[in-house]
């Protein structure tokens, strides 16, 4: 076996000194230069590159330090900015740095200081040198040389100063001179041949281990982040959920907006309704006396002290509060504005607008109430709308903004007086509760755990149904009295739970408000994409749990989604779902895709995605949403005095025997249930029973609600969907196979049967070679008139697919459809066309045109050699410009045709 080397050839012929010696030289000199100009070049290169990978660490570092800054803390803020991930992320930039910095240093030293300091500076420099001295030595041995022989003359030829000198002398320098120059030569042919073999490999060598380095970088990176892909797909989901509820924080803050300026109008008309009363009946200016309505008050008014009572000052409710101007007691006695409250403690306090060093606001106490009497107007008769906190510690004169809230305030400060005097409130035990609010706002923390939902308005507590009668009795009060104001008023509310004087009347009375009225967070376009497809039967709310008003959209399955539903699609993959949204990817929606969306809709496709659910649902008469009882193993509470709680039409509500919003196609409940048991509010949705439990049924399933958790409803749709647990066999609905009942749908148009063939596992690409198939084809090759037009006889009768059908009927949402559930366009039936051809040889321009847009090739040939815009120019002039311009364009990729 012959060595590594043993066929390299020579840089020197030989060492002697000749003239072909002296070329190679002079030749590989000049080569020596040129390479140490590329090796400047290069190392210019590599320092520059180096110098970029050391910028990328240190802003590697100085990032990570920044993000630290950000969100790298414990504190609240930190958490809230996501700092529990985000400190992980510092982690991992921090080793990204690091890995950057070991990198540059590899790059530092086997490129930069190897061209700089082993080529540049070293071995070419050196040839350079040694060239130098070879020349050197070559011109002493000359001269030694002549002289030795005798050749040494003056200037002046003619006068001979020739010196006669020692032979041997001259011959010995002439031998030491021949020997410096020959040593002088062998070390130039050492240098230059190390130049010449050392560039073969010495270059390569240190990229090599450059492109190792590079290599081990990225595994290190590669790792490093590959760990952290659990974090990621944690904080993908958080921020789903986050999203979600942003959007839903949104919806409560227009509803609150809504439910402002609809109490605000309502007040108006009562403020004037006030002012002409007070006109009518001007105030004398003395101690307030109480009347019959106000004696209803007082009673309400005691339920609640009562119960602030009972529970040790930690269920306070705010009985009114606003602002009111108060006339100072110093020398100038000015009028300041402050924020006045009055809870269920009979304290009267308000806040200062001085700033506390921690920048919070402390309440102050104003006159025990006990003593205290209301007078109306002031001791001034030019101001309007004023009244006194009169007592034996001090008066308080304070002026309201109308008439109306002057009223209100002194109603109830009258009314908490009469509790205070009346002796059915223990003083003493109500003397050792809490004297003042917890928080500015008097938001209690056990308000809040009590589970009542606070209403929107001046209230920041609701405390508990006092044991007292109905508003309307005695005071002549209507229910819009029970309303929260912004502007202040009494919340008043029922005992009995089904009071329209309650919160859940409030809430439930915005929200329906709220759906008369557009959302400025909805698009308010009537013709936008989403308004249209809310129209859709079913659409109204999401097909797998119901939420109210979806944005976003499954394009193959033509169906409607909520936020969270969409997540769970996008992550079962584009070959189940293809996710977009309605409001956000404006490009999907063009023509063909809104036909289709329409002419699906949540409530057909749920008639067959579900179809089971719903035999299940109409057999054992029970609904098919999953209850609260199926999640938390805890029945819904009773409504107070075992009434039935009422439940208003939401937006996504229906009337009785019309779908519900849980799901198009399920089948409706009742709205409440008998004896103590309180139907279940769901969100965006109307109230339905509980489903019973069906057991024994093995496609038994409880259809998950909105306010249900992720968890549940990716169980479900996973099993409605890539199970396809819920779908009914096509032996059910079809004599014969799911890929006839597709040509027959496809045939007649209809783009249900469609679905629900292809749910029922129909193949889209399938090829049809029935009689109806070759009927087909045989129909579509009469339509041409051109000569040459007859193929070559072929055994197959068709062999077209269902695209080939669809566009030959010309429904462009079917053709959408297909294409969407994955049909090819490059299928060609036996004559070599495709539903390119089908489309021009029909006049269906549209269905051409969506093809083409889809990526349909306009090259493709059939077996006669005829492209869709022959067989279209053969029919004569196209008229539809845009569809010619489609089809005489260049083709995307080279045509081909099948033979």
């Amino acid at each position: 076996m012959q060595s590594p080397g043993h066929n390299a050839v020579p840089v020197f012929e030989t060492v002697e000194d000749s003239p072909m010696f002296r070329f190679t030289v002079s030749d590989l000199d000049e080569k020596a230069d040129a390479l140490n100009l590329r090796c400047q070049r290069l190392f210019k290169g590599s320092k520059k590159y180096k110098d970029g990978i050391t910028t990328l660490a240190e802003s590697q570092m100085t990032f990570a330090e920044h993000l630290e800054e950000f969100c790298g803390g414990t504190d609240e803020d930190s958490m809230i900015l996501g700092g529990g991930t985000m400190s992980k992320f510092v982690g991992v930039f921090r080793e990204l740095a690091s890995f950057n910095e070991l990198l540059r240093t590899q790059v530092e030293l086997i490129l930069c200081e190897r061209l700089q300091h082993s080529w540049s500076k070293g071995l070419l420099n050196d040839v350079k040198e040694d060239k130098k001295k070879l020349d050197k030595r070559v011109t002493d041995y000359d001269s030694a040389r002549l002289r030795h022989l005798g050749h040494k003359k003056g200037v002046n030829s003619k006068v001979s100063n020739w010196k006669k000198e020692d032979p041997d002398k001259l011959h010995a320098e002439m031998v030491a001179a021949q020997a410096a120059a020959d040593e002088a030569r062998f070390d130039i042919a050492r240098k230059m041949t190390a130049v010449e073999s050392r560039k073969r490999f010495e270059f390569l060598e240190a990229m090599v281990s450059s492109m190792d380095a590079h290599l081990r970088f990225f595994e290190r990176g590669f790792e490093v982040l590959k760990n952290l892909e659990p974090y990621i797909q944690h904080a993908l989901e958080m921020v789903e959920t986050l999203k979600a509820e942003e959007k839903v924080r949104g919806q409560q803050l227009e509803d609150m907006i809504f439910g402002f300026r609809e109490i605000k109008t309502m007040r108006e008309s009562k403020l004037a309704d006030a002012t002409a009363n007070a006109a009518a009946h001007p105030s004398n200016g003395g101690p307030m006396q109480m009347t019959s309505g106000m004696s209803v008050i007082a009673a309400e008014i005691e339920g609640y002290i009562k119960a602030t009572q009972q529970s040790g000052g930690t269920h306070v409710t705010v009985l009114k509060q606003g602002y009111l101007l108060k006339r100072s007691s110093n020398m100038r006695r000015e009028w300041k504005r402050r924020f006045f409250v009055l809870d269920s403690l009979g304290m009267l306090y308000y806040y200062s607008n001085k700033e506390r060093k921690d920048n919070k606001k402390t309440p102050q106490n104003t006159v025990s109430l006990l003593t205290a009497t209301i007078k109306s107007d002031s001791d001034e008769p030019g101001l309007r709308y004023c009244f006194r906190v009169v007592s034996p510690e001090k008066v308080y004169t304070l002026q309201a903004e109308n008439d109306l809230e002057q009223r209100e305030w002194m109603e109830t400060i009258q009314g908490v007086i009469a509790c205070l005097l009346n002796g059915s409130i223990d003083l003493a035990k109500l003397s050792r509760v809490l004297p003042k609010p917890a928080k500015p706002t008097h938001s209690r923390q056990s308000s809040l755990a009590s589970g009542e939902e606070l209403p929107v308005g001046d209230f920041q507590g609701a405390g508990p149904q006092p044991q007292a009668g109905p508003l309307q009795a005695g005071g002549q009060r209507l229910v819009e009295d029970a309303m929260p104001s912004f502007s202040g008023g009494v919340l008043y509310i029922e005992p009995e739970g089904a009071s329209p004087a309650s919160p859940e009347f409030v809430r439930q009375h915005q929200r329906s408000s709220v759906a008369r009225m557009p959302s400025p967070l909805r698009p308010s376009s009537p013709d936008s994409p989403l308004d249209i497809l809310r129209r859709v039967p079913g659409n109204n709310c999401c097909v797998d749990c119901g939420s109210a008003d979806p944005d976003w959209a499954s394009l193959n399955l033509g169906v409607l989604l909520c936020i969270e539903c969409s997540g769970i699609h996008r992550r079962l993959g584009v070959q189940v779902s293809k996710v977009r949204s309605l409001t956000l990817d404006v490009k999907v929606w063009d023509a063909p895709v809104m036909a289709m969306m329409e002419g699906i809709g949540n409530e057909a496709a749920n008639e067959v995605w579900e179809e089971q659910l719903r035999h299940v649902s109409a057999r054992t008469d029970s609904w098919v949403w999953c209850d609260d009882s199926d999640e938390d193993k805890a029945g819904p509470s009773p409504s107070p005095r075992g009434q039935q709680t009422r439940q208003p039409h939401s937006p996504g509500s229906s009337p009785q025997g019309s779908s519900q919003p849980g799901g198009p196609g399920v089948p409706s409940a009742a709205a409440s249930t008998s004896g103590s048991a309180a139907s279940t509010p769901m969100r965006g949705g109307a109230g339905a029973t509980p489903s019973t439990e069906r057991k024994g049924d093995g496609n038994s399933c409880l259809k998950p609600r909105a306010d249900h958790s992720l968890a549940m409803k990716e169980q479900f749709i996973t099993q409605k969907y890539v199970e396809r647990r819920f779908v009914a066999p096509a032996s059910a609905f079809w004599g014969g196979s799911a890929a006839a009942a597709l040509w027959d749908a496809v045939q007649c148009g209809n783009m249900h049967g469609a679905v629900r063939a292809v749910v029922a596992g129909a193949d889209v690409n399938a090829a049809y070679n029935t009689p109806e198939a070759a009927l087909l084809m045989s129909e579509a090759h009469a339509r041409i008139d051109m000569p040459g037009a007859s193929p070559t006889t072929t055994d197959s009768p068709g062999d077209v697919t269902v695209l080939h059908c669809a566009s030959q009927v010309g429904e462009v949402a079917l053709v959408e459809y297909l294409l969407q559930n994955g049909a090819k366009w490059q299928h060609q039936d036996a004559h070599g066309r495709t539903a390119l051809h089908y489309c021009v040889l029909y006049d269906h321009h549209d269905c051409a045109k969506v093809l083409l847009r889809r990526g349909a090739d306009r090259s493709i040939c059939d077996q006669t050699g005829h492209t869709a815009l022959d067989l279209a120019m053969a029919k004569g002039r196209l008229e539809d410009e845009e569809l010619f311009l489609m089809l005489s364009s260049d083709p995307p990729i080279e045509r081909y045709s099948k033979r």
